[in-house]
């Protein structure tokens, strides 16, 4: 094991493929919602921390003018080639919170499951005060808003990730075990975008294992590049984990997600 930490750009590394085959989808009715409130704005959409596209390509299919952004090429090769697969059109550009793409015109910016990365907020925020056209809108979306549910067998998980990442100082610094995240609302507010409605969609999903085994390597603290030789051990422990959890096989988690839509 070692110390040294991954640059920022490779915080994903190897997740890309994993993120389109088992990373879970919003809910359609929070993209509806952003679709709604971003076309009468006739703008482009910024998706930052766009990954492989998992907001940008559905908003894209919906027929907004999508950009995605992201500091991870892997992740723009994978979400190019997704998006070409499903028959849709975006542009892809490498970059990251701090590094804004030079760009007019942007009518709304979303973030998916990335605005802790955008830290520190409050610089991050007066950035995209400059970017985003007067009548334009932000976008945050959870997949799992604060306070909401998790299944009893999600502690299967907490507790094998805790046996081989409690002590690795590379899993800390990207995410594992981080401190509470800062209230997004609360850092909106006394943000240029204060305006905040905020939306909540109860939604379930139904997972195999392999899927619910497949998500952790979407993660940037269980990705295989962190876990590295350490990947087939907490592989097979977490399978053992989940399957004395949950029998059957079948893994429900219901939930609700959460969308905030933050205008000046």
């Amino acid at each position: 094991m070692t110390s040294k930490l991954a640059p920022p750009r490779h915080l994903f590394a190897g997740t890309a493929e994993h993120y389109i085959r088992y990373r879970s989808q919003y809910p359609n009715a929070a993209l509806d919602e952003i679709s709604r409130a971003s076309l009468p704005l006739d703008g482009r959409v910024l998706d930052i921390g766009s990954g492989p596209g998992t907001v940008a390509i559905p908003l894209a299919e919906r027929g907004l003018d999508v950009t995605a952004m992201d500091p991870n090429p892997d992740m723009l090769v994978a979400g190019s080639r997704d998006a070409e697969r499903r028959g849709v059109r975006l542009k892809w550009v490498e970059g990251d919170s701090e590094h804004l793409p030079e760009m007019t015109g942007v009518a709304t910016v979303t973030i998916g499951d990335a605005f802790h990365w955008m830290a520190p907020h409050d610089a991050f925020l007066q950035a995209l005060d400059r970017l985003v056209e007067p009548a334009g809108l932000l976008a945050v979306l959870t997949r799992r808003a604060p306070g909401a549910p998790r299944p009893a067998w999600h502690a299967a998980i907490s507790e094998v990730q805790a046996r081989y990442l409690a002590d690795d100082p590379q899993a800390a610094a990207h995410g594992y075990r981080a401190p509470a995240a800062s209230d997004t609302i609360s850092v909106l507010r006394r943000s240029p975008f204060s305006r905040i409605r905020e939306l909540r969609f109860p939604y379930a999903t139904t997972a195999t294992i392999d899927e619910v085994v497949g998500r952790q390597y979407t993660r940037a603290f269980t990705s295989p590049a962190l876990l590295g030789e350490r990947l087939p051990a907490f592989d097979r422990d977490l399978r053992i984990a989940l399957k004395t959890a949950e029998p059957c096989g079948t893994y429900l988690d219901a939930t609700e997600a959460q969308l905030l839509l933050a205008e000046r």
